[in-house]
């Protein structure tokens, strides 16, 4: 009789060990969704995720998520589809992380503060695919894609070269506007989710983007160019 109690006995402690552990683990997990650490997937599994669930990420996290393929190209100069440029224009000094991350675990992250026009200058370390995420990490700003000038995009100014690697987007809850040509010549975009957030899109934002085929706009949009 007391082997038997012994034994329920044991079966509850380790019950127990196995519920502390899960804790400790959502835990983990909660504090890296808050230190901007969104990703609950393994990098090299990014880049397979169909569109569905990349959406549902966006509107889970909040972050925007765009999907690039650097490739090295020749042509027009810089001849190094690796050297991207990421523009933008955010409402107030609230601060903004911009993760990179890529194939074989690369990360690297970047930070504004700057309100009006921006942009970040970074190199990727090689050709493949790579994903940018976006996202208000302190302060209540919003942002929108593109700087308001047909011949600057959100990735690579006026270069068609480096416009192309773009592929998808997916819009978080601060965007609240598309600059003037922000996706301009995006030859390479074949998805984009606007979010509910979007209140005005410039004139041709989406000229010659040749393999986007639909495109839906949300009720809130106030304001559409040409």
């Amino acid at each position: 009789m007391s082997y038997q109690k012994n034994k329920i006995k044991g079966k509850g402690g380790l019950i127990s060990a196995i519920s502390i552990v899960l804790v400790i683990l959502l835990v983990v997990g909660a504090l890296g969704w808050l230190s901007g650490g969104f990703k609950d997937w393994s990098v090299k599994d990014w880049f397979k995720k169909a569109e569905t669930d990349w959406a549902a990420y966006s509107k889970k996290t909040g972050c925007s998520v765009l999907l690039i393929t650097a490739t090295k190209t020749t042509g027009d100069s810089p001849a190094d589809a690796l050297d991207q440029i990421f523009y933008g224009n955010k409402s107030d000094t609230s601060t903004m992380k911009i993760l990179v991350s890529g194939e074989n675990e690369y990360e690297k992250t970047y930070t504004t503060s700057v309100s009006g026009n921006f942009n970040i200058p970074f190199t990727l370390p090689k050709i493949g695919n790579y994903v940018i995420e976006l996202w208000i990490s302190s302060g209540t700003g919003t942002y929108g894609f593109g700087v308001g000038d047909k011949d600057t995009t959100v990735i690579g100014g006026d270069s068609v070269k480096k416009s192309s690697v773009l592929t998808e987007c997916f819009f978080g809850k601060n965007v609240t506007g598309i600059g003037e040509g922000a996706f301009r010549q995006c030859r390479n975009l074949k998805n984009i989710v606007l979010s509910d957030s979007v209140a005005s899109i410039g004139n041709y934002a989406f000229y010659e983007c040749n393999n986007l085929s639909s495109i839906a706009i949300p009720k809130g949009v106030e304001n559409i160019g040409n």
